[in-house]
Formats: structure tokens, sequence, C-alpha cells
């Protein structure tokens, strides 16, 4: 028992989780589509979870290369089968390029990366502030031959973070990419909540394939391991090839066309946000204000939360914070002397305050980012909408009242120094309004764990 535990807390620290058979058995079954020639080349480059690689054996590959980093698994050489017990970044230069690499790299955040692997990442890559899963795929493009085939399970999220435009750069530099299979909501790892996709890419920029072949499972929030998976439980469609690695790539099915051309962002300012970091610490009620003086009331401020989103409607739902800008109050003293009631509220949140995330050289009192002040100052007129919803519709909102709007939403105003007449500018928020704009938002907004994420690459995305 102790050393099954110890196994584990080994597994843990290492990032490694086992995927379930019935997962690694349909990828291999629906992406590998069971080549005829059994003497690829073939690299799992984590030997730990080497699901994929047993199952590979069941159906006759026997030129396999095993690579794992931990050292206390014993590794009992096989006929046919090379392996090395090093770290992947350490020998990936030094050994030869492959047919296919398949596996389920681990998903380790840049600031729990190994400092030993951070080292080695440093010398290779021009920046190590990605997630670790980025740089096995961007090292395993290079480790195929031309033809080759990458089989991967991971994240989905790569296909819309700002930050991995730079592998998906990578990706249209040297790949197309053949199919995608959407597993929703499906929590397949016991400790790891993440949602994930397969997907094959080709080595072969030459012979581009017109068009993604995508598979999403049918049930989406359903999450049921112990299925046995086959086609039959997906929906089967296309789309378009990705050709643009700063946009989001989208994997939703395409419903309808919408005419929209213009860039959304040549009449809009598109903006975020002002985040506390600990709302209840700055939350005021009603009964609060009344006891504020006159100097404390000029701190609060009304704020349009993601809950005051009610589609299409111009309306006056609100919250009232206090706000203090950067500066505005120099110490404690201060606070306390010209601010008591304020000074009161905060110091009894005080030690949450402090260790909020983003508040280096911030005081307690201050919110802990501000961004686009100026804009939230300068534009009464705001359209918004919340930055996560499971809204079927969700629609854009209107307020006029010069609300703040706060970190869970992102908003647009029509941009200060365009010139458009007062009708041309009415057309542009009707239309954002309109029920054919929702449509086109929502059938192109892209998801994780069923919600829609309306991000500011996102919205900087649209047409109208």
């Amino acid at each position: 028992m102790d050393k099954l535990k110890s196994l584990n807390n080994s597994m843990k620290t290492l990032w490694q989780y086992f995927t379930p058979t019935n997962i690694v058995s349909f990828i291999i079954k629906t992406l590998l589509e069971n080549k005829k020639d059994k003497q690829i080349s073939i690299l799992e480059p984590s030997m730990w979870d080497w699901q994929f690689i047993k199952e590979l054996i069941k159906i006759w590959y026997t030129n396999i290369t095993w690579i794992e980093i931990d050292k206390n698994i014993k590794i009992n050489q096989k006929e046919n089968i090379k392996i090395y017990n090093n770290d992947f970044f350490e020998i990936k230069d030094k050994i030869w390029k492959y047919d296919l690499i398949i596996w389920n790299p681990p998903y380790v955040k840049n600031t729990e990366i190994y400092n030993s692997t951070k080292e080695l990442l440093e010398k290779q890559y021009w920046s190590i502030n990605y997630n670790l899963y980025y740089y096995f795929i961007m090292s395993s493009i290079d480790l195929l031959k031309e033809n080759g085939e990458l089989i991967f399970l991971v994240p989905i999220n790569f296909l819309y973070n700002t930050l991995a435009k730079g592998l998906r750069k990578k990706i249209l530099d040297n790949w197309y990419i053949d199919k995608i299979i959407d597993f929703g909501e499906i929590k397949i790892f016991d400790d790891a909540s993440v949602e994930v996709i397969a997907f094959r890419f080709i080595k072969n920029k030459n012979k581009l394939k017109k068009n993604i072949d995508i598979l999403e499972i049918k049930d989406k929030q359903k999450r049921n391991l112990s299925w046995d998976f086959s086609l039959e439980m997906f929906n089967d469609y296309k789309i378009e090839q990705f050709n643009n690695y700063n946009t989001i790539w989208n994997i939703n099915k395409k419903k309808e066309n919408f005419n929209y051309k213009k860039p959304i962002t040549d009449i809009f300012d598109i903006y975020v946000w002002l985040v506390s970091g600990l709302d209840k610490a700055f939350l005021i009620e009603d009964n609060e204000l009344l006891k504020f003086n006159k100097n404390e009331k000029n701190l609060v401020f009304n704020f349009i939360k993601a809950k005051n989103s009610i589609n299409y409607k111009d309306h006056n739902k609100f919250n009232k914070y206090i706000f203090i800008e950067q500066w505005k109050i120099n110490n404690e003293k201060e606070l306390k002397e010209y601010y008591p009631n304020i000074f009161n509220k905060l110091k009894e949140y005080k030690e949450q305050l402090l260790k909020r995330y983003w508040t280096k050289n911030k005081k307690y009192w201050e919110w802990a980012t501000i961004r686009n002040l100026d804009k939230n100052k300068w534009y009464k007129e705001k359209i918004f909408i919340p930055n996560v919803s499971r809204k079927e519709n969700q629609a854009f909102t209107y307020n006029d009242k010069g609300y703040y709007i706060s970190g869970d939403v992102c908003a647009l105003s029509i941009k200060k120094d365009i010139n458009l007449s007062k009708e041309e500018k009415e057309k542009y928020i009707k239309l954002l309004l309109s029920n054919d704009y929702t449509k086109y938002i929502n059938q192109n907004v892209p998801k994780k764990w069923n919600r829609k994420l309306f991000s500011y690459k996102f919205l900087e995305s649209l047409k109208i």
C-alpha cells in the first residue's frame, strides 16, 4: 500500500495521468485508421502513460521509441522497442525523425515546470511563458518526417488562447489539420478537470486539405467514461482549414452564413476591465452609503457586472463599489482621516486584499487591475457582454448611463473620433443588439466546459 501511495505521489509530481483505455482505443481507431505498414517509426515521448503504445502493439506496430523522464520507473527492454530514460527536451535533438508521434502530453503551467526542464527550454525557445504541452507539440513538429503524422490528446484552449498564437503559427508553417475529435465535457482524468480534444495533424504543407473533419460528442454535458465509444455517438461535420494564427480557431459547426464583412474594430472600441480582486470588500449597500461623508461618496461608482446582463435591453441595473484610483490616497493615515467609513470597511479585509494575485506595488485599498480606465470614463454608451455564459443565445446588453464595467464583462463603444452621423451610430448599435447578430456571435463563439467564452480576442475577430 505504501509503495502504491508513493507511486501515485510520484505520478502527480511529474504531471502523469493515465489515459483511459476506451479513449485511447477510440482515438487510435478513428485517427490512425489502421495503417497497412506496421513498420512505420513511432515515438511516444512519455512512457508512463503507455496506453497508446499498448494499443499499438496489440495491432502489430513494433518499430516504437519510448521516452520517460521518471528515473523511478523500471524499464524492461522489449524487442524492436527503443527506450530512453531522459527528459524529452534533453535528447529530442539526438534522436531520429518519425512517421508517427502519438501520446497525451503533460499539461503544466509555465510556473510549475521543473527548473531543469526550464533551463533546456530557455536554450531552445524564444519564450518560456507557455504551458508545457505547447513545447511538446512544437518539438514534435520538428521530429516528424515529411508526410508524418502527429496524434495528440490535449486541452482545447490552444485553439483560442492569445498566448498560443506562436504554437498556431508553427502549425500553419508546417502542417495541415486533418481531423479533430471534440470530447466536450467528459471528465477524462480523475484528478484533472480539463476539456480536451484529440487531433491529427499531417506534416505536408504542399498537399493542403481544404477542410477539417470534426467529430463532436453529441451529449456534451454527460460525463460517463464507461462508454464504449463509437462513431454513432458523435456529430460529424466539416469546417474550413485555419489560415490565420492571430485569430481564434473555432471548431463550431456553421449553421448559417452571415454577410458581415467589415472588422468590428473599424467602428467600435473593445475594452476590459476593472478588477477588484476581492469584490465583497469593495461592494457597497445603500444602507452603508447613507453613512458616508462627501469625500467617501465621491469614491463610490456604479458598475456593470455579468449578472446585470439582460439580452438586448437598455436597463439601469448596477452594483455600487468603492473604487480608488492608484495614487489618489497616499497612505493609510490619509485613508483613515478623510475616509473613515471606507477605512473601517476595508481594514476588515486587509489581510485578504494584500494577498491578491495582481497587487504588486499597490496599496490594499486600490483595485488589483485597472485597465482602460480612460475609456470607462469617456464612453457613456456601452454595449457589453459577459466574458463567460451558459445561455443558449447570449446577446449584447445596452447601457447609456456611463457605468463602469467590471472584470467579468467586455464592453464595446463606438469610437470617440470616428466620423459618423447620429443615425449611422444608432444603426451600428441596433445591429449589435439584433436577433441576427445574436445568432452570429453564438454560432462562432468558442466554448469550454459548455460555457461560451466572449473574450476580448473573440470580440476583436467579429465582423459587422
